[in-house]
């Protein structure tokens, strides 16, 4: 499999695609969150597509590399299990989500503080970005990332927010097995593709009769 800048960038395409037909789909302004994952999956591959065609510009370069770094490491472990909090009516379930919601806040900002303390390079390696900084996360704090960001999934009680927790899951296992060097660029291109189930989760549910967006 080769990854390059056109990858990145039809990936963002159609990612953002996705996204916008999640958001037309929203019935309730608490699914807009939800909705908003393929999109910003689709932000976050043009990001890297941008990184790809930086490396010749290297203020440029570090910048989306921070950007990059900041979107995958502390972004995702708040916005996910919030989104899923939100849209979420199993009153135990949502206890559950509320309490990985805080776990993600708080390792969110213990990683920008961290992540922010040393530098971060990227370069091209077997066709793969990979992401270099002096302080690389530990396997503990990895364990509270995957905590927030795919656990949260399973908790949920919708079906295709649990398969979107297994493709990730099974995303994250194939990417370390195969691309261990750049694991975070490599997982997060393919969790961009998986996010397509939060688009079923929209079209597959049961007709409702209100056809307006709720306001709770």
């Amino acid at each position: 499999m080769c990854f390059s800048a056109p990858a990145s960038i039809i990936a963002g395409v159609v990612t953002s695609g996705v996204g916008v037909f999640s958001l037309r789909s929203v019935r309730q302004k608490r699914e807009i969150p939800l909705a908003l994952i393929p999109l910003l999956f689709g932000i976050q591959q043009f990001i890297e597509g941008g990184i790809w065609l930086s490396f010749s510009h290297p203020l440029l370069n570090q910048v989306l590399t921070y950007i990059y770094i900041l979107y995958a490491h502390i972004w995702w472990p708040v916005f996910v299990p919030l989104a899923i909090f939100l849209v979420e009516d199993n009153k135990i379930a949502k206890r559950i989500l509320f309490i990985l919601m805080l776990i993600g806040f708080g390792f969110g900002i213990y990683l920008t503080v961290f992540k922010l303390m040393g530098p971060v390079s990227s370069s091209v390696v077997n066709n793969c970005i990979v992401y270099v900084g002096n302080n690389q996360i530990s396997e503990m704090v990895f364990g509270f990332y995957m905590l927030a960001t795919c656990i949260s999934c399973f908790i949920s009680s919708h079906i295709f927010i649990r398969i979107f927790g297994i493709g990730i899951i099974i995303a994250a296992y194939i990417s370390y097995l195969f691309y261990a060097y750049a694991f975070t660029s490599v997982w997060c291109f393919f969790a961009a593709i998986i996010s397509f189930m939060i688009l079923f989760h929209f079209k597959k549910r049961l007709p409702d009769t209100n056809k307006n967006l709720n306001v709770h």
